[in-house]
């Protein structure tokens, strides 16, 4: 009996699923891109007076307090570390942030319902 240490060759669903990948990251750069440069509306908001952008990405504009930004810009450096290797799952003790829709960051439970609060109240955050 002879073993192969050779690699398996990546099936027909296998390619599939890299090309819907690739399909869902290009259609999610172009949704940004549009969101953070067609309105001019949005460009003239401004936070109410001790918010900031949250930037998770640069089209996400939820005032929320300058402590918070900065645990959002320290979680997207540590992004890879807190994801299964290879993967955008999340080790034991991590979930995804969903900051905005497709946000894949890992951080924990406890944080994942700060922002999800931070959404709700986002409106009520913005200068009048």
């Amino acid at each position: 009996m002879t073993i192969s240490a050779r690699a398996p060759s990546p099936s027909r669903s296998d390619n599939n699923t890299v090309r819907s990948r690739y399909r869902i990251a290009a259609l999610y750069a172009f949704l940004t891109a549009c969101v953070s440069s067609a309105s001019p509306a949005m460009a003239a908001m401004e936070c109410a007076s001790g918010y900031v952008w949250r930037v998770a990405v640069p089209s996400d504009l939820v005032c929320v307090t300058p402590e918070s930004r900065s645990v959002v810009a320290s979680e997207n450096a540590r992004a890879a570390s807190r994801h299964l290797p290879g993967s955008d799952t999340c080790q034991s003790g991590y979930v995804w942030r969903e900051a905005y829709y497709g946000d894949k960051v890992c951080t924990t439970p406890e944080r994942r319902s700060e922002v999800r609060q931070e959404n709700i109240v986002a409106s009520r955050r913005v200068a009048q």
